[in-house]
């Protein structure tokens, strides 16, 4: 990882993150919808580097190769229309990308894919760091409307949980972060101390930049301190 460099990321991940919504369509076609839209959500391989959909659609993100069954399709220089219509080809079935709100980038209207490859790679070691940190938490999925690999953990109060994880950057911090969010009660005037990262304005929740975690060999320990304190802290208000 790259700390220092990591905004630099921002055209490669905005081009992965319209090729993941390839497999929310698949998903979208071929399977149960389910209220949570869980169906459509994604599972990070940390030992093939790999997004894994539920309807068996895959990104290699190092390669950035599409493949579903044994048929496989680099999509280097392809439209996000062409590897639709070739995956809607090998699947059988008419597919659709969704309409939601996604952040602009080019290859929406019509420009071939063509990410840099050393990001890819990067890109694809942060997934791997923060699944590795974050998987002390509980099952972690990656959702592809904000491309963001999240975890749930269910209070016994009731209405009160905590969400949290980790996005490689989006219109509120342009770099990889960790966040968690306290949810089923308002922004209180007073909000607790944590040992790293900060309280955000954007939202109510608390956020651990790239920018905050130091260098390389600091990164992992500035993170768990940061969900632990995080967590503890989102505990803490909404049980008080």
């Amino acid at each position: 990882m790259q700390i220092a460099n990591s905004a630099a990321l921002t055209d490669t991940r905005l081009q992965l993150h319209w090729a993941a919504q390839l497999q929310c369509a698949a998903a979208d076609a071929t399977l149960e919808h389910t209220d949570d839209d869980g169906h459509a959500n994604l599972e990070w391989d940390t030992e093939n580097a790999t997004l894994r959909g539920r309807s068996g659609v895959l990104i290699d993100v190092p390669n950035f190769v599409l493949s579903v069954a044994n048929e496989s399709l680099p999509l280097a220089s392809q439209t996000l229309d062409d590897a639709l219509q070739w995956l809607a080809q090998r699947l059988n079935t008419q597919l659709a990308f969704r309409d939601y709100d996604m952040p602009d980038h080019p290859v929406r209207a019509g420009q071939p894919l063509n990410p840099d490859t050393g990001q890819l790679a990067e890109i694809a070691r942060w997934f791997t760091f923060a699944h590795d940190i974050l998987q002390p938490q509980g099952e972690l999925r990656v959702w592809p409307h904000h491309f963001d690999m999240g975890f749930w953990i269910s209070l016994e109060q009731e209405g009160a949980d905590i969400g949290g994880g980790f996005t490689m950057g989006d219109h509120y911090y342009d770099e990889p972060y960790f966040y968690v969010n306290p949810y089923g009660m308002e922004r209180p005037d007073h909000l607790p101390a944590l040992d790293a990262g900060h309280w955000t304005n954007s939202w109510f929740g608390a956020v651990l930049a790239a920018q905050e975690m130091g260098d390389a060999d600091q990164a992992s320990e500035v993170a768990n301190r940061f969900i632990e304190s995080a967590t503890n802290a989102s505990r803490e208000l909404m049980t008080a």
